[in-house]
This record gives C-alpha cells, sequence and structure tokens, in this order.
C-alpha cells in the first residue's frame, strides 16, 4: 500500500497523522488472519496479503494479475461471473458467496468471500477489495454432523413407541415408523405427521374440550424447559374417529445450564386400553388390563411386608429370578444407582403424603449382569386402610435406556467435536461466558489459554491429514489429562484449543501452561522431531467483554509463535 498520496502542503500534524493511519491500514491487511485482496472490476488481483497466499499456496508475484475466477474450481466460477456483472452494472455494491478454490498443490478449500467496491475520492467505484475465510474444516464438520444425524434418525425410527423430535421452534425434526402407524398415514410420509400438531388435526382433553395449541405438551415443554408425564389425551381424525394418546416429552439441553436444543416426545396409542378401563369395574382389574395390554413390567408394593412384587416382564427386563417374582424392598433399594436412591424415595414419601398425585421418577438400576439399566417408574396409591393410610402402591416400569442414549447422542452432537471428542468452540463459548460472570458475583479469578499447534501446515503436508488428525486427537487427551475437573479443555478450531481455568490467577495458569507444554514435547513425530506448540494466558478483567478476554490470549499466542513458537506468553 502507497503513502505517496498524502498532500505535502498539508500541516505536519496532519501529514504525520495521515501517514500513520496509511501504516495502521497496511499492517491491518500484511497481518489479516484471513486473505485480503485488492483487485480491478475484472477481478484480477492488484494485490494480495500473506494469509491470501498461504491459503492457496501460491507466492505474492505468482498471484498478482492472476484472475481470481481462473483460481476458482471450474463448478463454481459461473455463480462468481453471475455476481461480478451485478456489481459492475451497480446493481449490488458487494455480496457474500461461499465457493471453492483450486490450492496450488491441486486440492479443493472451501471459502467465505466477502466482497466489498472501493470508490475513490470523486465516489466513483475504484477497486474490488475480497476478504477470504477458510472454512474448509467447517464444511466437513456439517457433513459429519449431517452423518451422525441420519444415524440418530436411524435409532428414532426403529424404536416402538412413536417418536418425534422438534427443535427449538417447534419444527419437526424427526418421526418414527410407529407415528405412521398409529394415526394411518402411509410409511415414510412425514409431511402429513409434520400436521399432528396444528392444520387439520384437532387435540382435545379428557372432557372433550378442544385443547388449544400453546397447551400442547410440546409446546409447553418449548416453553417452559420443563417435561410433560402422562399427558392423556385424544386426536380427533379427519374421518371422526378418535386415538388416544399418553404423550410425555423431554426436553433436551446444550450441556448442564446450556440453552434446550431439542424436545423429544413419545407417545403411545392407548385407544384400547381406554376403549378396557371403560368396561371394567375394579381398579386393580383396570390397571391390570392396561398393562397387560401394553406389556409393560409391572411392581407392587405392600408397605407392611417390605417386600416388593415383580411382573415376569419387570424380571425379564432386570434379568431378576426368584419364587413367585417376589423381592425383599432392601435387594431392591441397594441394586439403584447410589445417585439416584434420594430422588426416588423423595418422590415416593411425596405421594404417600399426599403431596403429589402419583410417584414417577427416572432412575437406574443395576440388573444381574451388574449393568445399570435406565428404567422409567410410575405408580400410585391402590389400597388404603381404614385409616385411609397406604397400605399398597402399585406401578410399571420401562426400560428407557435407548431413550436416555438418543439424549445423549444428541447433547454430544451440539457440544463436542467429533474429531477430538472434547469439547466444541461452541460449548467452550458458553462456558466461557458463564465462568466470566461466576468469576464478577464471588470476585474469583478467572484465567484463559489460548493453543496453536506449530507449524500444523507443513505437519499435514509432510506426513499426511490422517496423521495431523492423530496428532490433534493426541494434544486434545494431553489437555483432558493435565487439567482439573473443574476446568474445560476446548477444541476452538483448526488446530487451535482453549482452556478455560475458573478460580485460577495469572501465575498459575502460566504454570500449567508450561506444564502442558511439556508434556506435548514428549510427543514425536515420524520424523523425530518434537511436537511443539505456542500458548497465550491471560486472566479476565472485571466487565470486560468476552470477544475482548479471547482477543488479549489471542494476541499472547501470536506473540509466542512470532518470538520463536514453542513457548508460553502471559500477560494482564
Amino acid at each position: 500500500m502507497n503513502t505517496d498520496t498524502i498532500n505535502p502542503s498539508e500541516p505536519n500534524d496532519a501529514r504525520t497523522e495521515a501517514a500513520a493511519f496509511v501504516q495502521h491500514l497496511t499492517q491491518a491487511f500484511e497481518h489479516s488472519a484471513i486473505g485480503v485482496t485488492l483487485q480491478d472490476f475484472d477481478l484480477n488481483i492488484i494485490e494480495a496479503n500473506p494469509a491470501f497466499c498461504d491459503l492457496l499456496g501460491y507466492s505474492r508475484p505468482e498471484l498478482i494479475e492472476q484472475n481470481t475466477i481462473q483460481l476458482t474450481l471450474e463448478a463454481d466460477q459461473e455463480r462468481s461471473r453471475q455476481q461480478l456483472k451485478r456489481l459492475k452494472r451497480g446493481d449490488i455494491h458487494g455480496f457474500q458467496i461461499d465457493k471453492r478454490y483450486v490450492h496450488a498443490e491441486d486440492h479443493v478449500i472451501w471459502a467465505r468471500v466477502s466482497v466489498s467496491v472501493i470508490e475513490n475520492p470523486y465516489g466513483e467505484p475504484n477497486l474490488v477489495l475480497t476478504q477470504v475465510q477458510n472454512i474448509t474444516a467447517q464444511r466437513q464438520i456439517k457433513q459429519d454432523l449431517a452423518d451422525n444425524e441420519a444415524q440418530l434418525e436411524a435409532i428414532i425410527r426403529s424404536m416402538g413407541e412413536g417418536v418425534m423430535v422438534f427443535d427449538p421452534d417447534g419444527q419437526l425434526i424427526v418421526s418414527n415408523d410407529r407415528i405412521t402407524e398409529m394415526f394411518g398415514f402411509e410409511p415414510g410420509t412425514m409431511d402429513e405427521a409434520s400436521q399432528l400438531f396444528g392444520g387439520k388435526w384437532k387435540a382435545f382433553r379428557e372432557d372433550g374440550t378442544m385443547l388449544p395449541l400453546d397447551e400442547y405438551p410440546a409446546a409447553i415443554t418449548l416453553q417452559t424447559g420443563e417435561p410433560q408425564r402422562e399427558f392423556i389425551c385424544f386426536m380427533q381424525k379427519p374421518n371422526g374417529n378418535r386415538v388416544w394418546l399418553e404423550v410425555n416429552t423431554e426436553p433436551v439441553h446444550l450441556g448442564a445450564h446450556g440453552d434446550m436444543v431439542a424436545v423429544v416426545l413419545s407417545m403411545t396409542d392407548i385407544t384400547e386400553k381406554r376403549r378396557t378401563q371403560q368396561a371394567l369395574e375394579d381398579r386393580e382389574e383396570q390397571l391390570s388390563m392396561a398393562l397387560d395390554g401394553a406389556q409393560l413390567g409391572t411392581w407392587d408394593w405392600h408397605l407392611g411386608r417390605r417386600e416388593l412384587v415383580l411382573n415376569e416382564t419387570s424380571s425379564d427386563i432386570l434379568g431378576y429370578c426368584a419364587t413367585n417374582g417376589r423381592y425383599l424392598l432392601d435387594d431392591v433399594r441397594s441394586h439403584f444407582h447410589p445417585e439416584d436412591v434420594e430422588h426416588i424415595e423423595a418422590s415416593m414419601n411425596k405421594h404417600l403424603h399426599g403431596q403429589q398425585s402419583h410417584f414417577n421418577v427416572d432412575a437406574r438400576l443395576r440388573n444381574m449382569q451388574n449393568d445399570y439399566v435406565w428404567l422409567n417408574l410410575r405408580g400410585r396409591i391402590t389400597e388404603r386402610d381404614k385409616q385411609d393410610k397406604p397400605v399398597r402402591v402399585s406401578g410399571m416400569l420401562v426400560d428407557i435406556s435407548e431413550r436416555k442414549k438418543l439424549e445423549g447422542k444428541l447433547v454430544d452432537l451440539a457440544t463436542k467435536d467429533s474429531l477430538t471428542n472434547i469439547y466444541n468452540r461452541g460449548y467452550g463459548s458458553t462456558t466461557l461466558e458463564r465462568e466470566m460472570a461466576q468469576a464478577r458475583r464471588q470476585e474469583q479469578p478467572l484465567s484463559l489459554m489460548l493453543i496453536d499447534i506449530d507449524h500444523f501446515k507443513r505437519i499435514n503436508d509432510d506426513f499426511g491429514h490422517d496423521h495431523g488428525d492423530k496428532v490433534l486427537i493426541e494434544i486434545a487427551e494431553i489437555l483432558t489429562d493435565n487439567v482439573r475437573e473443574s476446568d474445560l479443555a476446548a477444541r476452538w478450531g483448526g488446530e487451535e484449543f482453549a482452556v478455560i481455568l475458573p478460580n485460577t490467577p495469572l501465575d498459575a495458569a502460566q504454570a500449567k501452561a508450561e506444564q502442558l507444554l511439556e508434556e506435548v514435547r514428549k510427543q514425536q513425530l515420524p520424523d523425530g522431531r518434537n511436537l511443539t506448540m505456542s500458548v497465550g494466558v491471560t486472566q479476565y478483567r472485571d466487565e470486560e467483554s468476552g470477544t475482548e478476554f479471547l482477543k488479549r490470549a489471542d494476541l499472547l499466542m501470536y506473540e509466542a509463535k512470532n518470538a520463536g513458537r514453542d513457548r508460553v506468553r502471559a500477560g494482564e
């Protein structure tokens, strides 16, 4: 960039200020982390910064006067030409496009290109400025997510219950074939299934009044984040027939304190169950018929006997074997996961003391193979004595292990990096904001380190991308093995990682960074060189934004790289 355009007749202060401004622009152009070019209106390159040269693998002289359309993959060239025509006509003053470049070594690079027009002092279009960001990794991650989502959809479609999954906007993501069977749709007609909640389908309460859309179980969970259990309603088919349903919903959150990313709705067709219930006179017979018809496990507890009776289905689920299905209550209690016992007992006590109408918990129970099985346990008081005290509680149990696995996979898709299996940048950013808020409230130190693997492009070039992936996985394992449980390690993008260290002052964070650096040096590349990395470490300043916090750590990391790599730079 040329500084000769400064007018020598201007006052010295103004000339000095203008020269400094031009110098800053030149430095920004040269040191920008993304590719930047200046081009004429035919998209011939006039100037290109080092980042753009590195992106495409050419030297600056090789790129000057090259046409960027010719550097573009042939399949994407026409889109670029069409946008150029609009730019020349003055229809637009800029545009953004995702397209593929051909690298000097003949491999394809996905890039997000932002194009804008630079005007001369007379307001006339003069040059074209392009900013080019490498999004190859993002495109690969997007493809990996699509593949994983396809696997999850296959799991959902194979489940025995009717299952629908909604996004936070209430749009149907996927439903299984049981839904289509339940309502008489043709297999695979997802569009019809999406009309179950709105459109030509209507839902009614048990008393026959129409259910407003905002009172649907999925809508309530979307609004409140609370699960809905055993919601009974019926749907009126277009032909006038009724389908009675028991509906349960479960929110899926992004981490323990994160945003809701989906709602899983499961429903059981209880039309036959309702008909049977109306024909029975005894409550115990009604419960028995309903459970038998649904093929669910049952349990029966006489409070005074300290024993639990399970039917054959329940015993099969748990792999138990006992005379007449009778088990000592204390033996069964000892098989529950220690983390669930208090919750189970509290929920049962609330029901026995009339604080809630029924007993309903999800809990883990160890089977005879010493594996924990996720169960949904539901029940209510079925017998009282003359003083109206509960003497018997009966209910059912359902194996919900597959549902819990699905929920876990949905959360992992949203929070984990698919290659390294540590947290991704999205979850890391959410955690950083939460830890910053806590540091402010509790006046505790919070430190952050940003890490960049040294010469990672050379590793890929010399040993192949498979070995590059292996290096990324090794770094992730070193980070997770050497930080505290309260810390969080995340892949920040490409070869960059971040470690968030709550309640940690700068000197302790710097010592931890030096330890991590030493652990990384123990890893050797195939040519015998040690693996190294550059680390920037800083401590949170009260009231600064997350962007400012990250920027300071990023600048320190680049100071470490510019000072020769394989080192830590720490600063306030």
